[in-house]
């Protein structure tokens, strides 16, 4: 499952974009009110993590991402490096 904020954010990335495109609808997951609370804690907690022109942070997606793991208990799969 991944936040629409993800679908945005690797559009146009050649690798896996097209990849998410074929499954948007099955795996697309719409910010309810528990995920926007939690987005917005990690924002204050976090700043870095959402604020542009950073090295590690040129979008939001990453604090949708790890909102959504947190309250669904579930780990987080990434490509990204460091």
């Amino acid at each position: 499952m991944s936040p629409s904020e993800v679908f945005e954010e690797l559009k146009d990335d050649k690798e896996i974009g097209e990849w998410l495109r074929q499954r948007r609808s099955a795996i697309e997951v719409e910010p309810d009110a528990r995920l926007i609370g939690e987005f917005a804690r990690l924002n204050r907690t976090y700043p870095e993590l959402t604020k542009k022109k950073k090295v590690r942070a040129k979008n939001v997606a990453d604090a949708w991402v790890i909102g959504y793991a947190k309250i669904n208990r579930t780990p987080v799969a990434s490509k990204e490096a460091l």
